[in-house]
This record gives structure tokens, sequence and C-alpha cells, in this order.
């Protein structure tokens, strides 16, 4: 008989929720907050797998927020809860205990050596195998323990893509994973819209059309390429349009801001400054409202695992210009063109032939057919990561797979004690006046 079955309150299950047909009734899902600080898209994840889950909730599942940090940031009618940095195996079933969680995700830490309860792995990218230039060695080797980290100790693995389940394999065939490809949307249709987002456009005395690059300033979203790609363009054209980049001015790989500068000096050396406008990270009503007024989205990254930005423009029906990536091709088959991202020239030449074609695309644009599309993928990504959590509920009760993780639990939990005898066994020396040993 399964454990989950059993009623058992450890390691995994709830008595009132699981029945002898081994499915869930109903589960409750400690949800991880994805907040973290230099990644600016980690609050609008969470906020996307919260409204996902709400509107999948046919079941009236339950779901707890984990967060490290103690704030309202997220507007939601499940509870908060604050846990540490990196809770202890005891710490993971109190939680258990209290609240009542059946399954943990999505898990991008090593929390998963602890945690005796049935859990998701999330492995969006494989961005420092695709680009080990941009990270030191020691940085890509935690990465890789990391992701096979999750192989062994979580019971069900979340990719963001197909194409990033096909990355993980081809970089490690040792270790091919049975994860599930799982994409989610936006959840731009969950809030009222401005009635007016031509205001922000004036807010920012930007002109009537242009296209938008709304990426942190990583090196990896390849902001280089666009000064001498615009130059190139302007070459052949004398209507080039204005780029408006916004995001978080910062890459925790680069703290001198060194790729920074050196956009900044190349706009300036080619004589770009009024073709290419920076406005760091806005307000994100003012996001909003810069992606429908916009003529297009532009997304040069060097890799992704699956973008925000794009799902963000499929929910408001903009045009997308995107460079040659297998995830973008995936995402986004109907985007306005495709470039080489290593190529300026390659960029060129599809601006030249996309901007007559999506210029003022803004002012007949359909907006609620787009937002209900949105909305539909939202409540398919909802019920995968439903579906996912059965699974792995079900996987946890497999006995092997509890006994894997047991040794490390166990290790903590003697840890612990150890730790304990030590600080006691320190306070009896002080006290008496005896030599440390």
């Amino acid at each position: 008989m399964p454990i989950w079955d059993t009623g058992s309150p450890w390691p995994c299950g709830s008595k009132k929720f699981f029945h002898g047909t081994g499915m869930p009734e109903q589960l409750t899902i400690g949800l991880l907050d994805q907040q973290t600080k230099g990644w600016s898209a980690g609050a609008s994840f969470t906020r996307i797998l919260l409204k996902s889950l709400e509107l999948c909730n046919e079941k009236a599942d339950d779901v707890i927020l984990l967060t490290t940090e103690a704030h309202g940031r997220y507007a939601t009618r499940y509870p908060i809860v604050q846990i540490p940095p990196q809770p202890t195996a005891l710490q993971w079933l109190k939680l258990r205990k209290t609240h009542g969680i059946d399954v943990v995700l999505p898990v991008r830490t090593f929390c998963a050596e602890w945690c005796p309860l049935p859990k998701i792995g999330w492995i969006p990218d494989l961005q420092h195998k695709c680009l080990k230039h941009f990270f030191s060695e020691r940085e890509i080797q935690w990465r890789d323990r990391l992701n096979l980290h999750f192989i062994e100790a979580c019971e069900a693995i979340l990719f963001s893509s197909n194409a990033a389940k096909n990355e993980f394999d081809h970089y490690h065939p040792a270790h091919k994973s049975p994860g599930t490809p799982c994409s989610f949307a936006s959840v731009i249709w969950s809030e009222p819209l401005a009635s007016e987002p031509q205001l922000t456009v004036k807010k920012y005395h930007l002109p009537g059309d242009y296209i938008l690059v709304p990426n942190q300033f990583w090196k990896h979203k390849n902001h280089g390429i666009l000064p001498a790609a615009l130059e190139m363009m302007a070459r052949n054209s004398p209507d080039t349009p204005m780029l408006v980049l916004t995001g978080l001015l910062a890459d925790g790989r680069d703290p001198t801001n060194k790729h920074l500068s050196d956009l900044l000096q190349e706009i300036a050396s080619r004589g770009l400054a009024a073709k290419i406008q920076i406005l760091g990270h806005v307000p994100y009503s003012d996001l909003v409202n810069l992606i429908r007024q916009s003529s297009a989205i532009l997304q040069p990254s060097l890799c992704e695992g699956w973008s925000t930005t794009i799902e963000d423009a499929k929910a408001l029906g903009v045009p997308l210009i995107c460079s040659d990536l297998p995830v973008h091709r995936e995402q986004a088959p109907q985007a306005a063109g495709f470039f080489d991202p290593a190529d300026a020239q390659s960029l060129a030449e599809v601006l030249h032939a996309a901007w007559p074609k999506v210029k003022g695309s803004w002012a007949s644009r359909k907006e609620a057919p787009a937002l209900e599309q949105a909305r539909g993928r939202c409540r398919q990504y909802g019920m995968q990561l439903r579906k996912m959590s059965v699974d792995a509920i079900k996987n946890a009760g497999d006995t092997n797979s509890w006994r894997r993780s047991l040794p490390r639990v166990a290790r903590q939990l003697v840890g612990n004690q150890f730790s304990w005898l030590q600080k006691v066994a320190g306070s009896v020396r002080r006290r008496s006046g005896a030599p440390r040993c």
C-alpha cells in the first residue's frame, strides 16, 4: 500500500484528503516565493503561479505561499507564511503538521535536500552550459550540482519548455530527466487595464511609434547588439524606429556594470542617443502601458527558458521580433521575424523588413481576444502544476524514493542534536573554567 494512502502524517499525504483510489480529492500546495534580490522577474513568476493555481482551483485546493520575507507584495486570497531561507527537516515537518502541506513547489535551491515532503524541482534553463563564458567555473559546477541534485532529491522536475528539457538531456546524457515541460503564461489579464495608456508614452516623452525591449540588463539579454543593428538599418532606410529599453539596470555577474557602460558608450559613439532611450526599471503599470502602446516587442536574448517578455506581448496582441532560438520558435512561432542573435546585420535586415508592417499596429490592436487566450493558457498551466503535484505525491509513496531521502534527513537531525550538545558542553566549560579540549 502506498504511503500516501495510509493516512500517515509522515512523510507525505493527508488522511482527510487521500482515499483508496490513490487520487487526491484536495491538495495543500506549499508554493515557494521566487522573489530574489537582483532578479526582477522572480516576484512576477510568483504572481503567475498564484493566479494560475487560482484559475484551475475547481477542487478547492489550498495554497500556502512560503516566503522568506514578511511583506504584502502579493494580492492573493491564499495565506502567506514566512519561512527561513534554508528550512531544516524539523522545520519542514512542522510546516507539514501546522498547515497540512502535501507538496512543495517550485524548488530552485538545495533546500530540497532537507525537505522530507514531496517536492517539484524547477530547471528554467541551461544558460550556464550554453553561455559558459558568462560564468565562473565555480558557478558552472554549482549549477550543475544543483540540477543533478533535483533529479535525485525531487519527486518531479518542472522544465519551462521543451527546449529547456532537450538542452538538459543534451548536456547531461547520463542523467536524462523524466521531467515535464510546463510553460507559464502572462497574468496581465488579471488586473484592469488603464483607459489611457498613451499618457505613459507622454510621461516619458516618447514618440507615437517605437519598439520596446523590456528586459533586465543581464549580459545574456544581448542589449549590446542593438546599436550596431540600428545603425546598419539606418544606412538603408530613412525611417528607423526608436528603441525603448526598460528593465532593472543590474547584473550580479557584473558588479561594476561594465556591460551597461559599454552599451551607453556604443549608443553615444554611433550617434544614436535620439534613437535608443533607456528608461531602466519602471513601475509595473507603466510597463504594461508601454507594451500596449508599442509597435512591437523586440526580444534579442542569447538564451531563454521561457520568456515573460514574449508572454506579455502575446497577452496583449503585440507583434514580436525574436532572436532565433529553439525556445523562441516554440513560444512565438508567429513572430514578425527571427534573427541570428550573434549577428547585428541579421537583426538590421529583420528590422528593415518588419518595421513597415508593425509600425502603428497599436492603433488597431484587438486586446480582448488576446487577453482571454492568455487567461486560458494560465488555467492550463495551473492544471499542469496540479497534475505534477499529484504525480509527485505518488512518487513519494514509492518506498525506495523515500529511503533515498531518509539518510540525508537523518544526518541533519543527528547534526542538529550534536550541535545542541556542543553548545551545552561549551556553556558548562565556561561556567566551570575547564580548558577547551
